[in-house]
């Protein structure tokens, strides 16, 4: 009996390590560097809005979750504008608008990740992406 609680034990540990291995491999690493400004979105709910690339060199954007520890909730209007080296875009389901042409003209943007149940998705937003 004891050597089947001790196998048991084993194994779940085991389970726990492959689970924590997996979600580090799969879970993207956020992007640093985007600029971030705190604002409002219909009036109500507030957090930070990315408003640009910044420093940030990847071409690959991981937008985080939060910053500072409050939420990133929107993109803001032209955020990513003829940003033509960006190739896909992640985003958290934390944002829940999209301002206008936020990724307009980013000619090299091949994938997009994005949550659903947004409230609002401007206009031209991935106008003459791929």
């Amino acid at each position: 009996m004891k050597k089947r609680i001790g196998l048991i034990a084993a194994l779940s540990l085991l389970s726990v390590v492959l689970l924590l291995l997996l979600t580090s491999c799969f879970t993207p690493k956020t992007s640093e560097g985007l600029k971030m400004e705190y604002g409002t979105i219909a009036d109500e709910i507030s957090g930070y809005i990315l408003v640009g690339r910044g420093v940030c060199p990847d071409k690959d954007i991981v937008i985080p979750y939060e910053h500072d520890g409050e939420p990133v909730i929107g993109i803001a209007d032209r955020a990513f504008k003829n940003r033509t080296t960006i190739t896909s875009v992640r985003i958290p389901r934390s944002v829940i608008a999209i301002g206008n042409e936020a990724f307009y003209n980013c000619e090299s943007l091949e994938s997009v990740t994005m949550p659903t149940g947004m409230l609002a998705i401007g206009e031209k937003v991935f106008y003459n992406c791929k």
